[in-house]
């Protein structure tokens, strides 16, 4: 279908033009696939609110629900495996969720929380990747009991150092708004 526009007739009035039933037409096929576009929009937002509405009570739950030593002797405790693990949260990607999912289910992080809250804070997050760091902070805060009060005491320490050091926070503004959504995601999620 085509659009037309037919010029105005002479003697009719100058600046109108006739709209022909093609472009009609054509504009109700546009409307019509904007609501069903706005209407699909819609429906992944109450789903995506949903989930976050989960991890919040799973999370804020944590206390009640967290594994006791027992569970902790099962997995795997080694130093080659953990560390390696560590260092591959500072590269986290959103493609990497799953493996790195499966990998933090079979390994005993007790020795090293305040490693991987470190790893978090200084990886070069891009803003796609905050989702999956958030989940991950999430596993942790859900079996770790130190977890969540460390990361909070070392996210207030490196908003304090940006704020002291006006270059820095002026030069990674970047770096400064992931951090900014980073944090305010933890918050939705009930972490802090």
């Amino acid at each position: 279908m085509s659009k037309e526009i037919n010029e105005p007739e002479p003697g009719s009035e100058p600046g109108t033009t006739e709209v022909t039933e093609d472009s009609t037409t054509a504009n109700d096929e546009q409307i019509e696939l904007e609501k069903e576009q706005a209407t699909r929009l819609l429906a992944e937002a109450k789903e995506r609110g949903q989930k976050k509405a989960t991890v919040r009570a799973s999370n804020q739950n944590a206390v009640n629900n967290r594994p006791d030593e027992d569970f902790f002797r099962k997995l795997d405790s080694s130093l080659k495996k953990n560390t390696a693990f560590v260092k591959k949260l500072g590269k986290l990607t959103e493609q990497q969720r799953a493996s790195l999912e499966n990998e933090f289910n079979s390994l005993n992080l007790t020795r090293y929380i305040q490693e991987i809250v470190s790893t978090l804070l200084d990886a070069k997050l891009k803003m796609s990747d905050v989702p999956c760091a958030v989940h991950f902070c999430s596993l942790m805060h859900m079996r770790y009991q130190e977890f969540t009060p460390q990361l909070f005491q070392s996210t207030k320490r490196l908003f304090q150092s940006r704020i002291d050091d006006k270059n820095s926070f002026i030069n990674n503004m970047g770096k400064v708004r992931t951090d900014l959504r980073f944090v305010s995601e933890l918050t939705v999620a009930g972490i802090f």
